[in-house]
């Protein structure tokens, strides 16, 4: 479910869903934090890829928002990842991201392993376990 983090990795990742039991049509936050762990220079292009558990869904207009105000340089949705990319991190920077997801279809789900690496050195990534939501159908 989480492969190994590569010692070699410059960069870091926290992942975390405030609420896992929801109803369905029920908001919540993942929060993401994206760490440059090197004190002394900073990286260049960084992706952390979020997964989202199935049965949710992301609301982009946020993220829309978290671009015009340069907070994060570009994003795309593939699937269940969540893809958030940096063009540049300073020395020690650290990118939070509170991403709003919405319950859509009931029951108990886990994400893909969350990750984060620099660009050109792929095989280099720090991941996060799956997150986990349970999601509870409306009662009419």
């Amino acid at each position: 479910l989480q492969p190994d983090d590569d010692e070699n990795c410059q960069v870091d990742l926290e992942t975390k869903l405030l609420k896992e039991n929801l109803n369905e049509g029920e908001s919540t936050q993942i929060n993401v934090s994206i760490k440059n762990t090197n004190k002394k220079t900073g990286q260049p292009m960084t992706i952390a890829i979020v997964g989202i558990p199935g049965g949710m869904e992301v609301r982009t207009e946020q993220l829309d928002e978290f671009v015009k105000q340069k907070r994060i340089d570009f994003y795309e949705v593939r699937g269940r990842d969540l893809c958030i990319y940096l063009v540049a991190m300073d020395k020690s920077q650290v990118v939070d991201v509170p991403v709003d997801v919405v319950a859509k279809i009931p029951g108990t789900y886990y994400g893909p392993a969350s990750r984060v690496y620099l660009y050109y050195t792929d095989e280099e990534k720090k991941w996060n376990k799956p997150l986990k939501v349970n999601i509870e159908p409306i009662e009419n």
